[in-house]
């Protein structure tokens, strides 16, 4: 059985109020009692303090009338856990707050109801709670002469309705701003038809009503960020009149986290909705069955973003309108082999942005990321973590703490630049005396190495951050070589899997590729290839023999394919123009892969539609077909097409979502596939209707 909690506290005349057990004052920061019954609860003991006061008097504009039942209000520093104590004036103007705890306070006349056109200020004629002075009440101390002198100002009223069912709402308290950010001395609420009144001097106000239980606060003109908000004018002896605001009940996202069997749940992940078009995010933590509910949430389009020690963070866009609950966004997520601490992060669409880490307290300050316009596509949080990342290799110095940019693999249409911190004390530890000394290096998930980034490279010296422009998220880290042995090494190739193309004519096609290598010592290092890129190739498979050779003599060898085909018309088959897998991860033991890769379709295609089409994937020696009609549409912005279900007694879950342009991502993920025939390098193909593609990759094999 649960027993219920409780607070306890006590009160005399000529003691401070609020005082609870525990020893602390306000109720939110009291010490729960537990009570079981039949039992006795004892020693709850609580020592009162004498009560200090604050006193003064309120006048009129000439400083010698009184103000009669003036409301006045001490608001305990900082704010926002122990309630204000206030008071009234009385017939000469005088006032006299009592039983204020030893505390430093806020005194204001946030009246709603003064005579004419008074309005209320903070102590010492402060407009702003920014400005105001700050009183200091010792146990016991009285403070005198706390005096108030009001002046004239303008009226803004209206009302506060439910945005739903537009009727009104009492009970709602209301403020304002200054629009440099100033905070108002005086306070609205709403009666029992909705309306308030609001006095303030002349000027540019925010107001907002701060909603009761079950609504989202909201600015005037139905803003939830102060910066969207739409500003009021206040005239001197004049009341702006229909200033009215709508409160909206809000909506929820839902869903559930997997393992990448799409079966076992898993607890205690972290699931965010950063919003696309709005300013209000929240988030909230997975159950034991893996499920989760976000709430508090205004309609809008959000990208929902889970992270879990271990796992690849996921991402997906869902759409909420308040207040309806938006289900079943769910996520599988693969494990990672080290473990990330996100330390900044920011949602980045189409039009560009970044992220920049300013925790002072981590390795990571300074390190950022600029993604230009075009780069991306869709809306993604990106995000910079904190890494266990597997050491350097002997041959190379380690400089600062390695970064994990994320998503891990996101792959960008143009270059995004890298900001990499590095420290001099770092430098003086490493030995080295120039920071143009320093590259950057990059851990392959795949091959498990650290790999040396060609891309174009920037060193500030005066920032100490070293500027890289990359084309992925990985693992970064500035490193620096050792001074090394002779030269035995050759360079390492980096040649493009096989290529394949079509060609218009029996003639062949002209096919471009790129070809690179990489010296631990010289560097980059053009290889030879033959034929060369550019060249016709005839049709039918031509195997392309390239080779480097460093400066020592070492020399590197290698080959790849490229294959022409030629279809004569009127066929009515389309192969993919692109067709590359990002990600391929098998487990044989657990029978279960994890596939993510993009197409482009053909020219001649004459489009898709997984929801009325057959797709076929093959992994290897595993293929499955989905037959038409299986695919469902989504209903979002987006449009993605998604399958979950059983082929074969697999359980396979895909989803294919356009990225414009005849552009697509398609994800897959099985439990009990069968994978013991298949070797590396691993061949996949993709038909959907009667577009195909297929291509080889080095998978991740287990």
């Amino acid at each position: 059985m649960i027993y219920p909690q409780y607070k306890a506290t006590a009160g005399s005349p000529g003691y401070a109020t609020q005082k609870y057990y525990g020893g602390n004052y306000g109720w939110y920061n009291a010490t729960n009692v537990n009570v079981v019954p039949p039992s006795s609860t004892n020693n709850i003991n609580i020592n009162l303090d004498l009560g200090g006061s604050i006193s003064g008097y309120v006048y009129a504009t000439d400083g010698v009338t009184p103000l009669n039942n003036v409301g006045l209000l001490a608001d305990p520093l900082p704010g926002g856990t122990i309630e204000g104590i206030g008071t009234r004036s009385g017939v000469d103007g005088s006032y006299t707050i009592t039983g204020l705890p030893p505390l430093s306070y806020e005194v204001r006349v946030p009246d709603d109801a003064l005579p004419g056109w008074y309005v209320g200020e903070f102590y010492d004629s402060k407009d702003t709670g920014q400005e105001a002075n700050i009183i200091q009440v010792a146990p016991g101390q009285n403070i005198m002469n706390i005096n108030f002198t009001l002046e004239d100002g303008g009226i803004i009223t209206g009302q506060v309705f439910d945005d739903e069912t537009k009727q009104p709402v009492s009970g709602v308290g209301l403020h304002a701003f200054t629009v440099a950010g100033g905070y108002q001395a005086g306070l609205g609420i709403t009666d029992f038809e909705g309306k308030y009144q609001l006095r303030y001097k002349s000027g540019q106000y925010f107001v907002q009503a701060y909603a009761p239980s079950g609504y989202i606060p909201v600015w005037y003109q139905n803003a939830f960020d102060r910066n969207d908000a739409t500003p009021i004018e206040v005239v001197l002896r004049q009341v702006t009149t229909g200033i009215n605001l709508y409160l909206t009940r809000p909506g929820s996202i839902s869903g559930q986290i997997f393992e990448i069997d799409g079966v076992t749940p898993i607890a205690g992940a972290n699931v965010f909705a950063f919003p696309v078009d709005s300013q209000i995010g929240s988030g909230a933590n997975t159950g034991p069955d893996g499920r989760y509910k976000i709430e508090g949430l205004v309609s809008g389009s959000y990208v929902a973003r889970v992270t879990v020690t271990g796992h690849v963070a996921g991402n997906e866009l869902a759409d909420v309108t308040a207040p309806n609950e938006t289900p079943n966004v769910n996520f599988t997520l693969a494990t990672y082999p080290y473990t990330v601490i996100i330390i900044g992060q920011n949602v980045v669409g189409e039009q560009g942005g970044g992220v920049r880490v300013s925790d002072t307290s981590s390795p990571l300050l300074g390190a950022g990321v600029d993604i230009p316009s075009g780069a991306l596509s869709d809306y993604t949080v990106i995000s910079i973590g904190e890494v266990n990342a597997p050491a350097f290799p002997s041959n190379l110095i380690g400089i600062g703490a390695p970064v994990h940019f994320g998503p891990e693999g996101l792959q960008f249409a143009r270059s995004v630049t890298l900001i990499l911190p590095y420290r001099q004390a770092d430098l003086d530890n490493a030995g080295i005396s120039d920071p143009n000394q320093l590259d950057v290096y990059t851990f392959n998930t795949t091959t498990q190495d650290w790999e040396k980034v060609l891309g174009s490279k920037t060193v500030d010296p005066n920032n100490h951050v070293v500027m890289i422009a990359v084309d992925h998220f990985s693992i970064f880290r500035l490193g620096a070589l050792q001074s090394s042995p002779p030269d035995t090494t050759p360079p390492v190739l980096s040649l493009p899997d096989d290529i394949t193309a079509e060609a218009t004519d029996t003639s062949g096609a002209a096919v471009t590729y790129t070809a690179s290598a990489m010296d631990d010592v010289d560097g980059p290092i053009t290889p030879t290839c033959a034929p060369p890129s550019g060249s016709t190739f005839p049709v039918g498979t031509t195997t392309v023999q390239c080779s480097a050779t460093d400066g020592a003599g070492n020399t590197a060898s290698g080959a790849f394919k490229v294959m022409v085909s030629y279809t004569a018309p009127p066929g009515t088959a389309s192969t993919f123009d692109a067709f590359k897998v990002d990600w391929l991860n098998i487990n044989r033991r657990l029978k279960t892969f994890f596939l993510i890769s993009r197409f482009t379709l053909g020219s001649d295609s004459d489009g898709i539609d997984p929801a009325t089409e057959p797709v076929t994937l093959a992994i290897g020696d595993f293929t499955a077909t989905i037959p038409a009609g299986r695919f469902r549409k989504g209903s979002g912005p987006v449009g993605a097409y998604a399958f979950a279900g059983k082929i074969n007694q697999v359980a396979i879950e895909a989803l294919i979502v356009p990225l414009g342009n005849n552009r697509f991502r398609f994800q897959a993920a099985a439990y009990g596939a069968d994978f013991n025939g298949t070797t590396n390098p691993a061949a996949v193909g993709l038909m959907i209707g009667n577009d195909s593609g297929e291509t080889s990759v080095n998978a991740v094999i287990r």
